[in-house]
C-alpha cells in the first residue's frame, strides 16, 4: 500500500509539474504545502520559500485581503472557490491570475485540504477594462462620462434615502471656449480642457466625481454634505467659488509638435449649483436644475457661480 501511495503521488507531481497552470495544495488550515515547478519558474522562489504563509508575499497587497476572506470561507464551509489577484512575477511584474481551489476528501469522504489551479488571464482583465474604461469615461480627459454620472449619482440619491445630509452637482460651462478652438484648432481646444479637468479635480474630494459632460461643459457632483441644508450650501458655494477662481487663472497651451511656441488663453467658467437632499428622487431633474442654474449664471455677465431656485423655471 505504501509503495503505491509513493508511485500516485509520483505520478501526480509529474503530471502536475508538466501541466500548463499553477498549482498548489494546501492542508486543513490556510497553510500551503505544496506549489508545482510551473508555480515556482513563475515567482523564481523555491519550494520552502513558498509554503505555509510565504507564497503571499507575492500577492499585490491590495487583493492580498479580498483573496484571504475568500479563501477562509470556502475552507470554513468546505466549499469550491474561484478569485481573481495579482501574483508577483520573478521579473517583478504582476500578472492577473484566476485561481480556482477545489477541496480534498479521501476514500472515507474526510476533507483533508483543497488543490487549487490558476490561469494567467491578464490579457482578457486588460481588455475588459479597457472596454470598460471606454464605456464609462471621457477617452479626452480621462474623467467620468454621463453614464457614469448618472450611475453615480443614483446610488448618492439611493443613499440619501437611508442617511440625512444633502448632496450637490455643479454644472460648469466655459465662457470663451469656442474662440480658441476657431483660432489655433481642436488639438489646442483638446489640450485646454485636459487642463480645466486637471484643475477641477485638484479642487474636490476623492469622494467627489467630476464628470465631462459634452463639449466644454462639466458636471461636479458633490455627496455625503451636512444634514443641515444652509451648512451644506455654504460648503457648494466654497467648492464652486474655488473652482471658478482655478479656471480663470490663465492657461499656457503647448502642443507636443509645436516646439517652444506656446498659447496663453484666459478662460472663465459659469457654473450652475443645485442643492438635493433625501426629498429628491429624480436624477434628471436635478441635472436639469443645475443646468437651469448654469444658464442664469452666463445671463447675469457669466464668470459666476449661481445657485439653483424655482424663480429660474420662469
Amino acid at each position: 500500500m505504501e509503495a503505491a501511495l509513493r508511485e500516485s503521488e509520483k505520478r501526480f507531481r509529474l503530471l502536475a509539474d508538466n501541466a500548463p497552470v499553477l498549482i498548489w495544495m494546501a492542508g486543513f488550515d490556510a497553510s500551503r504545502l505544496y506549489f508545482n515547478q510551473v508555480w515556482l519558474d513563475f515567482t523564481g522562489r523555491t519550494l520552502a520559500q513558498e509554503r505555509h504563509q510565504g507564497w503571499t508575499e507575492n500577492v499585490h497587497p491590495d487583493d492580498l485581503p479580498h483573496y484571504l476572506a475568500a479563501y477562509q470561507t470556502a475552507l470554513a464551509n468546505r466549499e469550491k472557490f474561484a478569485v481573481d489577484y495579482r501574483l508577483r512575477r520573478k521579473d517583478g511584474a504582476y500578472r492577473w491570475l484566476t485561481d480556482h481551489g477545489v477541496p480534498r476528501y479521501d476514500d472515507q469522504g474526510n476533507f483533508f485540504g483543497y488543490i487549487g489551479s490558476c490561469i494567467d488571464i491578464t490579457e482578457r482583465h486588460n481588455k475588459e477594462e479597457q472596454a470598460k474604461q471606454q464605456a464609462l469615461y471621457d477617452p479626452l480627459t480621462k474623467l467620468a462620462n454621463r453614464r457614469l454620472l448618472h450611475e453615480r449619482l443614483e446610488h448618492t440619491l439611493a443613499a440619501l434615502k437611508h442617511h440625512h445630509g444633502y448632496g450637490a452637482l455643479l454644472f460648469l460651462d466655459l465662457d470663451n471656449f469656442k474662440p480658441l478652438n476657431d483660432l489655433h484648432g481642436h488639438e489646442i481646444g483638446d489640450l485646454l480642457l485636459i487642463e480645466v479637468a486637471r484643475r477641477i479635480g485638484h479642487c474636490i474630494r476623492d469622494i467627489d466625481t467630476v464628470a465631462r459632460f459634452g463639449g466644454d461643459e462639466f458636471v461636479v457632483l458633490i455627496s455625503k454634505l451636512e444634514a443641515v441644508e444652509a451648512r451644506a450650501a455654504a460648503c457648494v458655494h466654497r467648492v464652486a467659488e474655488r473652482i471658478r477662481n482655478q479656471l480663470a487663472q490663465p492657461y499656457t497651451l503647448t502642443l507636443p509638435s509645436g516646439g517652444d511656441q506656446a498659447v496663453v488663453h484666459h478662460c472663465t467658467s459659469s457654473i450652475g449649483a443645485a442643492l438635493f437632499g433625501p426629498k429628491h428622487s429624480q436624477a434628471k431633474q436635478i441635472l436639469k436644475h443645475a443646468d437651469q442654474a448654469m444658464y442664469k449664471a452666463k445671463a447675469n455677465g457669466r464668470n459666476r457661480v449661481h445657485f439653483y431656485t424655482p424663480d429660474d423655471d420662469l
